[in-house]
């Protein structure tokens, strides 16, 4: 599934940038002219920048070459903040196209520079990215060492936001390495600074980092409270794949109750709205889910139904661990 999904990404990003090439654009064309004619440096670092940032949802590395030649113009210059900036950028595009070890390099020539001209915020921020670089990679021991130097920092210039994704990242580093008290009272630091903010998305996502947290160590009761108050967030701002999500959450601490029967609506209400949103890939999840449920209550017939839906979909789409948890349900 990973390996069919980045090749997807890699067709669409070249197709668009196919498209953005061939298709007259006046922006763009009026860029390029601007990069390729103006005699004023200052000019044609604007014009290769936004060039850089236009391309940089569609093509990773059209994005890195037009930043790339607007750092030889800030090394030119030796504008430092703009280059701290620069090998920023094209590090995040080195990341979305999974060079991991370009990306390290380019970031921490970034860390170096913003080291060197004493810019504390644009040293967490890099801090911050080199974690992601190494979560991704799955080496969660650096991962965690630099977020919590991009937490310091950001505390030391008292950076709410920069706290609160920090501390969110932290959690899920502790999360992962089964800590789960500690990665409770990180996801809380991040809950209780978006909560300040009124950023009702992101208190949603943490409370249902939280609730999963509780699961893990078996308390039902307070992860049955937060994916409550998440669920409760989602449905207030009418998203519905949050509610869905949720619904499916609840209903797997249901089960862990052994509460089969309520249960089945929450998977039920979960896997109907899936398919209203078309989220097919999380419909297996859903279908195993029911299956299970009334496995549990002894209704063979409708338990085998779903899983056979859910074992189909899994298929398609590469789940293996959906897989494996429905032929140990059927076996």
């Amino acid at each position: 599934m990973v390996r069919r999904l980045y090749s997807l990404i890699a067709i669409v990003s070249f197709l668009l940038a196919l498209i953005l090439e061939a298709k007259p654009n006046p922006y763009l064309d009026s860029l390029k002219s601007v990069a390729n004619s103006a005699s004023h440096d200052t000019t044609i670092y604007n014009a290769l920048n936004q060039l850089a940032i236009a391309y940089s949802d569609s093509s990773y590395s059209t994005s890195i070459n037009y930043w790339k030649e607007a750092l030889k113009i800030s090394q030119k210059k030796r504008n430092r903040p703009q280059m701290a900036y620069l090998y920023g950028r094209i590090g995040q595009m080195l990341f979305e196209k999974g060079e991991f070890i370009d990306a390290l390099e380019a970031y921490k020539n970034s860390q170096a520079i913003y080291e060197f001209i004493d810019d504390t915020k644009g040293r967490a921020i890099t801090y911050n990215d080199i974690g992601l670089v190494y979560k991704t990679w799955g080496r969660y021991e650096h991962a965690l060492e630099n977020y919590l130097i991009a937490m310091r920092l950001f505390n030391e210039i008292s950076l709410d936001d920069g706290i609160a994704i920090a501390s969110n990242n932290i959690g899920q580093i502790y999360y992962y390495r089964d800590d789960y008290t500690k990665s409770i009272q990180y996801f809380t630091v991040y809950l209780t600074l978006n909560e300040k903010t009124n950023n009702s998305r992101a208190v949603a996502g943490a409370s249902n980092n939280i609730a999963a947290a509780y699961m893990a160590m078996n308390n039902l009761e307070e992860a049955l409270n937060y994916y409550q108050k998440a669920m409760d967030i989602y449905d207030s701002l009418d998203i519905k794949l949050g509610v869905a999500v949720l619904k499916d959450n609840i209903g797997s601490l249901l089960t862990k109750k052994d509460n089969f029967q309520e249960a089945l609506v929450y998977h039920s209400d979960a896997l109907k709205i899936f398919d209203e949103i078309n989220s097919t890939p999380r419909m297996a999840y859903s279908y195993k889910n029911i299956g299970f449920a009334h496995f549990k209550l002894n209704n063979l017939s409708e338990s085998i139904a779903n899983l056979l839906k859910s074992k189909r979909i899994a298929e398609d789409y590469k789940q293996q661990e959906t897989l494996k948890e429905v032929y140990y349900i059927l076996a």
